[in-house]
């Protein structure tokens, strides 16, 4: 499994737990304002207010290996400057293309 790969089963598993919670999140991203190393431009930020308002009703408030399982937060320990840009990286185009898969099943 490739890198993507694996950051992709992170944040499907992302999607699954907000589409529990809130259905209609997608309504509330603008992917050209998405940033993942911003607490409020990042998915929770956009779609719950900010980071923390939107792990607490999620249940991840406390944990940060289950916020990182699912996608929204990352490993920044053991990582170069570039090492963590990269995996940034990542984790946005994953998460771009998770909103636009989920934007098209919810229009058919």
């Amino acid at each position: 499994m490739t890198e993507q790969q694996k950051v992709e089963a992170r944040v499907a598993r992302g999607v699954r737990l907000l589409d529990v919670y809130t259905p209609d999140w997608t309504s509330c991203i603008e992917l050209r304002e998405l940033r993942m190393e911003s607490y409020s431009d990042c998915i929770l930020g956009q779609v719950f207010g900010g980071f923390g308002a939107g792990a607490e009703p999620l249940g991840l408030k406390d944990d940060v290996d289950q916020q990182i399982r699912h996608g929204f937060d990352m490993r920044r320990t053991h990582k170069t400057e570039m090492e963590f840009d990269r995996e940034l990286a990542r984790l946005g185009v994953a998460w771009r293309a998770a909103v636009k898969r989920s934007r098209q099943k919810k229009s058919r």
